[in-house]
């Protein structure tokens, strides 16, 4: 059986990093999650936490080493499900949006 990314991924406290909401490195804004043009460079996925409005992605820009935060399940319904905080880690681990997918997925 599968281990969870929940339990892979560190859990790390959210005062380590800077919410957004536009899933931007809200310092230098050369990294971001879902880049249009192409031109940012995808951030590492380092931890996820848990905070009062709910479960968060945290990530870390390759140019600055900010670390920011995002909740990553809009419109998933309860931000306070670990399942569904587990789904959308998945599909953004699916849809290449870090830059050390592979290696998350090989653990």
């Amino acid at each position: 059986m599968k281990k969870l990314y929940t339990e892979i991924l560190p859990k790390l406290d959210a005062s380590q990093a800077i919410e957004v909401k536009d899933y931007e490195c809200p310092e230098c804004h050369e990294s971001a999650i879902g880049d249009i043009g192409g031109k940012k460079e995808r951030p590492t996925l380092v931890g996820w936490c848990d905070t009062e409005w709910g479960f968060q992605m945290i990530v870390e820009c390759p140019k600055c080493f900010a670390k920011y935060r995002f909740h990553g399940t809009d419109g998933l319904g309860d931000k306070h499900d670990i399942h569904k905080f587990e789904y959308a880690l998945r599909c953004y681990l699916i849809g290449n949006y870090f830059s050390n997918t592979e290696e998350i997925k090989n653990k």
